[in-house]
């Protein structure tokens, strides 16, 4: 966190106020208006603050206080895992290694024959900066030998410690059928988004996933096989979301939001900010805003949550409370959101 600091009471050189008066305190009298990107990207040619990474300010004046966070880009929120073909081992029915893709790219990989259900299982460990509790998405990367009907797929995942009994239930399985391309024979396919349950996972467990193709499912129409290119798991990280920890109470007075690319997917893309009391964890606090800020509008505008009734009256903090992104679907297509926090503390 940056906090913007004139150098000395001669010159006011973070050039965003007027005379320091008070150096000790580390805070000149500045200006509080609307910093949003645009204002941070310019921050970045002020000399003094190269070395500093642009992720958030608080600015104090006449007793307001505003934070500012700046998303670059997708990853900032969520982290992607692959997991490749070869790493599934059949598991189940007539599943089992062949090589795909020809003479000048072939790859071994699992297999799955149609007429009969078939599968293949890996394991890996939750990744360390999953953020605990929320959905993981999971999509299913695989080459048909045909170019002609349908093929369905589950994912199933199950979590245990080491020193557990293996032989848990699955806690999730999701479905879903991925239409064949036309006019080629070998096209790379990818199923839509399965949403997998992560309320039993924990950080540093052991996660056992299978892939099973429903070859005896009457809509599974591809009369060949299909090859398992690899699993790609899509995951919110629990770096960098917390934003503001209070130091005293304050009155949260507005939220505006804006961001220079729309979200490409076609579900639901948001941020909210929820409030997060001592010992309370990431996705466990309350949302501050009934409707949250959707990815899905208009572009290089400001969203004022005050103006657009996202929350009905002022929202209060108290000190030792913290303050951070909720974020919500598919950000790929996402750039440059910058979310305002206008905050008046409690005498």
């Amino acid at each position: 966190m940056i906090y913007l600091n004139n150098m000395d009471n001669e010159e006011n050189k973070n050039g965003v106020g007027e005379e320091n008066t008070e150096p000790n305190r580390g805070f000149g009298k500045v200006v509080v208006g609307d910093f949003h990107r645009k204002d941070i990207e310019n921050e970045l040619l002020n000399p003094y603050n190269l070395l500093n990474p642009i992720i958030s300010r608080v600015i104090r004046n006449n007793a307001i206080v505003s934070i500012v966070k700046i998303i670059k880009d997708k990853k900032e929120l969520q982290r992607r895992l692959w997991l490749d073909g070869h790493l599934f081992y059949p598991s189940f029915g007539t599943a089992a290694f062949t090589s795909y893709g020809g003479t000048n790219e072939e790859k071994n990989s699992l297999t799955l024959s149609t007429n009969s259900d078939s599968s293949g299982a890996t394991t890996q460990l939750v990744p360390e900066d999953w953020q605990n509790g929320t959905n993981i998405n999971g999509y299913i990367h695989w080459v048909p030998e045909r170019a002609t009907g349908n093929v369905v797929w589950n994912l199933r995942t199950k979590t245990f410690n080491l020193d557990q009994d293996i032989n848990v239930a699955y806690n999730q399985v999701s479905a879903t059928v991925a239409s064949q391309s036309s006019g080629t024979t070998r096209p790379t396919q990818v199923t839509s988004a399965m949403s997998i349950t992560g309320t039993n996972w924990s950080p540093g467990q052991v996660l056992y996933l299978q892939v099973e193709r429903e070859g005896g499912n009457v809509s599974d129409t591809m009369d060949s096989s299909a090859y398992l290119v690899g699993v790609e798991l899509e995951y919110s990280n629990n770096e960098g979301k917390v934003i503001f920890n209070a130091d005293r109470a304050y009155t949260i007075m507005n939220i505006t939001e804006s961001h220079s690319t729309t979200a490409n997917d076609s579900g639901s893309v948001s941020i909210n900010i929820e409030k997060l009391s001592p010992n309370t964890s990431l996705g466990s606090g309350n949302n501050l805003l009934n409707t949250s800020f959707s990815m899905k509008t208009t572009a290089e505008l400001i969203h004022d949550a005050l103006d657009n009734s996202y929350f009905s009256t002022a929202v209060s903090i108290d000190k030792g409370d913290r303050l951070a992104i909720v974020d919500s679907g598919d950000f790929e297509g996402v750039e440059n959101v910058c979310i305002a926090l206008y905050l008046k503390p409690i005498n």
